[in-house]
């Protein structure tokens, strides 16, 4: 049985790997050992991660948090992994404002910065009609978007 495997990498990450010593899950491993527990008769034609470039400015870590994911997403595309990227955006906003002890007014707001991945689940849907569409998915068919990583952004 033919099959294509989409990964979320941004929630993978965010929802399950961070903080925890699973940072380097080989995805596309992991994606053999769910199907052939699963589907014994399954053949994987594709491993594609999605997710979106670290801003070293808003990181934890800075730029040495861009260079590890840098260096997560070489390692996934040496392993036959197509990385496709999509972007963050960070604009103002409003929340409700903390105090200590009482719950939030929904009327009392506090100024914040909201920073959004965007593009990932547009990109993951296009990606899987494409490959429904061409039926012969491959990394380097018209529908494939290639990964490029630049040295560590500062912005």
């Amino acid at each position: 049985m033919r099959t294509l495997v989409y990964i979320d990498g941004y929630n993978l990450y965010y929802g399950r790997l961070q903080g925890s010593p699973y940072k380097w899950l080989d995805v596309g491993r992991l994606a053999q050992e769910i199907c052939g527990e699963n589907a014994p008769a399954s053949r994987i034609e594709r491993v594609c991660y999605f997710t979106s470039p670290v801003i070293a400015r808003l990181a934890t870590h800075g730029v040495a948090s861009v260079e590890a994911q840098n260096a997560y997403l070489r390692a996934l595309m040496a392993r036959n992994v197509d990385v496709i990227l999509g972007r963050h955006q960070l604009e103002n906003g409003y929340a409700p404002r903390y105090i200590e002890g009482s719950a939030p007014v929904r009327r009392d707001r506090a100024a914040i910065w909201v920073l959004a991945e965007k593009e990932t689940d547009t990109r993951i849907a296009l990606t899987v009609y494409r490959d429904v569409l061409h039926r012969q998915p491959t990394a380097t068919g018209p529908h494939a978007a290639p990964c490029r990583l630049d040295a560590p952004s500062h912005s």
